[in-house]
């Protein structure tokens, strides 16, 4: 899949399939520095991912400093032809002073035995079965 540079840092688009309902999230940050995947609220919400009382929260902390997440597990991310089953992510406000709707961490380009191709601006992804 090809990236674009946004900001000086890779995007890519991806789907997100929870309960039968799909939505397609444009701005989506690969970060190799984040070891877990952020979802916005807002795209979260729309898809139906509101909080519940027994969801796991956590304190995540970045380079703005420190973020409150609550944890779910969704059906499906796709991207292309790359499907990732029963995946757990975590949403947050994602209030990071410019349009970002959800980072791809270390967790999700491990699972998807992914490689970021900065030379060529690609996500490419093992598929081969090694």
């Amino acid at each position: 899949m090809k990236m674009n540079l946004k900001y000086g840092i890779p995007f890519i688009e991806i789907s997100i399939i929870n309960s039968n309902n799909e939505i397609t999230v444009k701005n989506v940050l690969i970060d190799t520095g984040a070891g877990s995947s952020i979802v916005s609220s807002d795209i979260a919400l729309e898809i139906g991912l509101a909080p519940s009382p027994t969801d796991v929260i956590n304190r995540v902390r970045g380079v703005g400093g420190y973020e409150y997440v609550y944890e779910k597990s969704i059906d499906k991310i796709k991207i292309e032809d790359i499907e990732i089953n029963n995946f757990k992510i975590e949403i947050g406000d994602m209030d990071y002073g410019f349009n970002i709707e959800a980072i791809l961490g270390t967790d999700f380009l491990i699972e998807s035995r992914a490689t970021v191709d900065m030379e060529n601006l690609e996500l490419k992804f093992n598929t081969d079965g090694k």
